[in-house]
């Protein structure tokens, strides 16, 4: 009996109505340097092309799962369910209108495998427009290695954090499996 390798990464990525930019970013992905990777799509119930297009994708790459919600399930569901689904070592959440360099999921797993005290790994993130010209580097850097009292490395990300571009870094699966995921926030 032949059983599947498990890939090192999970890449999970809730999308609704993401008809407009859903190709541009799976391109992005399928085009990463590293390729040992699972994508997992979960739709909350588009009303547009997006269900189509992404089926079109997982017929031309078998490492692309699609679900789709009936219903619209709200956002911290979908992410939810998006990591619940995965199998990866690591995963990564990734935006449906977003783009990564090639060299992405590459060089964040390979810090995570350097270094077991890291347990998230993430880059600089470029802004663009709608028109995919650069508009700067955004302005958060939250490296927490140097500090060694969990109080400091609370605080730096409490009131330090001021985008949350971390989010679609590359965390440790484990760790996050420890966590009670997202919550709704009212």
């Amino acid at each position: 009996m032949n059983k599947a390798k498990t890939p090192l990464v999970s890449i999970g990525m809730s999308v609704y109505n993401e008809e407009k930019y859903i190709s541009q970013t799976l391109n992005s992905l399928l085009a990463q340097d590293f390729k040992d990777f699972e994508l997992i799509i979960s739709d909350n119930a588009s009303t547009d092309a997006t269900q189509q297009i992404c089926l079109d994708y997982v017929t031309k790459d078998k490492r692309i799962q699609y679900y789709r919600n009936e219903k619209d399930m709200g956002g911290t569901w979908n992410f939810n369910r998006i990591f619940k689904l995965s199998s990866g070592k690591y995963f990564m959440c990734a935006g449906a209108h977003d783009m990564w360099d090639k060299t992405f999921i590459n060089r964040c797993a390979e810090i995570l495998n350097n270094d077991s005290s890291v347990v998230l790994c993430y880059p600089q993130t470029m802004l663009i427009d709608l028109e995919d010209n650069e508009l700067g580097i955004m302005p958060d850097n939250l490296d927490t290695r140097f500090l060694t009292d969990a109080s400091q490395r609370f605080h730096r990300t409490m009131w330090e954090l001021t985008w949350c571009n971390i989010i679609y870094g590359l965390i440790r699966s484990n760790a996050l499996r420890k966590t009670r995921l997202s919550v709704p926030v009212i």
